[in-house]
């Protein structure tokens, strides 16, 4: 079973948000994603991972297909900070 940072649940519940029943994204929608939540880049869990590529510029979510609720999720305080966007 994968477990998941905060940091990482905040991406997924904000993709869930913004494209309600939506797993497969363009490297454009994760590039809006990324600006609304205050990222400098795509996060590399997601572009590095070769089992999320759907394509050229694509990108999948399989966990978007169900209840992000019961997603195992780990306090994580690894990493540099995002900046917050008022």
């Amino acid at each position: 079973m994968q477990t998941y940072t905060s940091n990482q649940m905040q991406f997924l519940k904000h993709l869930a948000e913004s494209h309600p029943g939506k797993t497969v994204f363009t490297r454009s929608e994760l590039l809006t994603a990324k600006d609304s939540l205050g990222y400098s880049v795509i996060p590399v869990w997601v572009t590095s991972d070769a089992s999320r590529k759907a394509g050229r510029g694509m990108f999948q979510f399989p966990e978007l297909g169900s209840d992000l609720a019961n997603l195992s999720v780990r306090e994580e305080k690894r990493g540099r900070p995002r900046r917050v966007t008022a």
